[in-house]
């Protein structure tokens, strides 16, 4: 795990409410920490209203977005860095063949890299360490 993120994670447990051994680490409040939130609720609470905030998505989009999405993100992301291969981004995104994670990794421009960074500053994401109300939005930035 990259330091940035161990301390992320550190920081989080510290300030939430459900920072104990026991508890999830993305927890449900309605199940008071010992179920994690879904990642349905999670995107709808988080995901969609941070996409639509940075102009990813029209405020009425009814279409597909979500988790999956940030997987090609992620799969693009590491594909547009020269450094690091294709069978690193297979055994970080878990596919068995790495044809499967070539259908992921998608071509950047400076276009893209400029809009990455227009999203990053709409869900206030400019350091590793955050609050408690904005570490879904770290988490989807990072995803």
């Amino acid at each position: 795990m990259h330091p940035a993120l161990a301390e992320a994670l550190q920081q989080w447990r510290r300030d939430t409410v459900y920072g104990q051994d026991t508890d999830w680490i993305f927890a449900s409040r309605k199940a008071k920490g010992t179920k994690p939130r879904t990642a349905g609720i999670a995107a709808q609470d988080y995901l969609r209203p941070a996409a639509v905030k940075a102009g990813v998505i029209p405020a009425d989009y009814r279409g597909r977005f979500g988790w999956h999405n940030l997987r090609h993100s992620l799969a693009t992301f590491f594909g547009s860095e020269d450094d690091v291969s294709l069978s690193t981004i297979q055994s970080m995104m878990r596919h068995a063949k790495p044809s499967t994670t070539s259908g992921y990794v998608h071509r950047v421009n400076d276009a893209h890299i400029r809009a990455q960074g227009k999203f990053l500053q709409a869900i206030n994401v400019t350091s590793p360490i955050v609050q408690e109300e904005s570490w879904v939005r770290l988490w989807v930035a990072w995803s």
